[in-house]
């Protein structure tokens, strides 16, 4: 409360006491005055008590960053939100870390801002396409197709790009003005390879797993289960008194128009999966590599247990899914194993695993690199701005 409505309430309330001591009643007067100051007592203790707490939790600028005609404060509101968004992904700063992590934050955003870089809509759509391609796993062939993923999954477009083109256009400054630092050779050497894979051997591992193909009957709204149960059931007989092969009775009765030109192969169906295989699946953008908790909803868990026990060549009874019937063959069964540096990654696979550790300490090296050009672009920034700490 502010001193000039303390004055108004302190005048209001002698006003209010003024009939009192004209009514020539002393000892009511006197007893009116006390209970009167004591009001007063308590609204200034009040104002003072308001008056402390607003100046605890009101905002106050931290730091001011001026660079050329640009310029930016942080306040405590930036600090203690920073220091919240640590806290929950479990890390613990003090209050001048965070203030000196956003002071390099707004350095580099005036930097960039002072370059006036221009966000056309084809580079837009570019950043936006790359994103949702590595994020989703989905090859973008046309503006339609984009714009239906961007609708089905309510993707903020305007939000998603200021944070995209920030990166963008701090690569492009970066790489114009720190391209010495940036191009350092990344290329690990062999000793280093080696060194690596002999020290996390263990997790170079593939889980087990079965390659399997299948003669489908679908269940639709114009057939009786019994009737599709009993056509699967007649066709197993046939493969089983080897008056029909698989293959051809593929061909003739199959109803996965996606597999029957391929001899119904679906594909390889793991028992679960390792970590490296879910690294290798994110980073291929292959997710049938670590598949099986889709496998286990679209087979239902007792046909996928019993995919999984098949023996190479060996075909099952009739199974039933969660949208028909089918009969598997496997065609190749691997037991859990670990990698050699020179074994593929996943069966099919191209990559090696030396391949992908060359890649990942290639990366390893560029981020570091980059991370260097960012610290110089702060420290050159820092010699040209002027930094207030308050």
């Amino acid at each position: 409360m502010n001193k000039k409505l303390l004055s108004l309430v302190l005048i209001f309330l002698v006003l209010i006491a003024l009939p009192v001591f004209a009514s020539g009643n002393k000892e009511k007067a006197d007893e009116e005055q006390s209970e009167v100051v004591e009001v007063v007592d308590t609204v200034v203790e009040s104002a003072s008590t308001v008056e402390t707490v607003a100046e605890a939790t009101a905002e106050k600028t931290l730091a001011k960053i001026e660079l050329g005609t640009l310029s930016e404060e942080i306040t405590s509101t930036d600090v203690d939100s920073l220091l919240a968004t640590y806290k929950e992904a479990g890390i613990e700063i003090t209050e001048a870390e965070a203030l000196e992590y956003l002071v390099n934050q707004v350095l580099i955003n005036l930097t960039l801002e002072s370059q006036n870089y221009e966000l056309t809509d084809e580079i837009a759509t570019n950043l936006v396409v790359y994103y949702i391609q590595n994020t989703l796993g989905v090859a973008i062939e046309s503006q339609e197709q984009l714009d239906e993923i961007i609708s089905k999954y309510q993707i903020d477009v305007n939000t998603l790009l200021a944070s995209l083109a920030r990166s963008y256009f701090l690569s492009v400054y970066l790489s114009e003005n720190y391209s010495d630092i940036l191009n350092q050779d990344a290329t690990p050497t062999e000793e280093e390879i080696s060194s690596v894979y002999v020290g996390n051997k263990n997790l170079f591992k593939n889980s087990q797993k079965v390659k399997i193909a299948h003669i489908y009957f679908d269940l639709t709204e114009d057939k009786s289960e019994e009737d599709v149960k009993a056509a699967a059931d007649a066709v197993y007989a046939s493969i089983k008194n080897s008056s029909l092969t698989f293959e051809q009775a593929v061909t003739d009765y199959s109803e996965d128009g996606d597999t029957k030109a391929n001899a119904g192969i679906l594909g390889w169906v793991n028992s679960s999966e390792t970590d490296f295989e879910k690294e290798i699946a994110a980073l291929t953008g292959n997710l049938n590599i670590a598949a099986s908790a889709y496998h286990k909803q679209l087979f239902t868990e007792d046909t996928y247990n019993a995919i999984i026990a098949l023996k190479a060549g060996e075909i099952s009874p009739v199974l039933k899914s969660s949208s028909g019937y089918h009969i598997f063959k496997a065609l190749v069964r691997n037991e859990e194993k670990l990698l050699g540096l020179n074994d593929h990654v996943y069966p099919e696979v191209s990559l090696t695993v030396k391949q992908y550790l060359t890649y990942a300490l290639e990366s390893e090296l560029v981020s570091a690199y980059e991370n260097q050009a960012v610290a110089q672009l702060v420290t050159d920034a820092r010699s040209s701005a002027v930094v207030t700490y308050y």
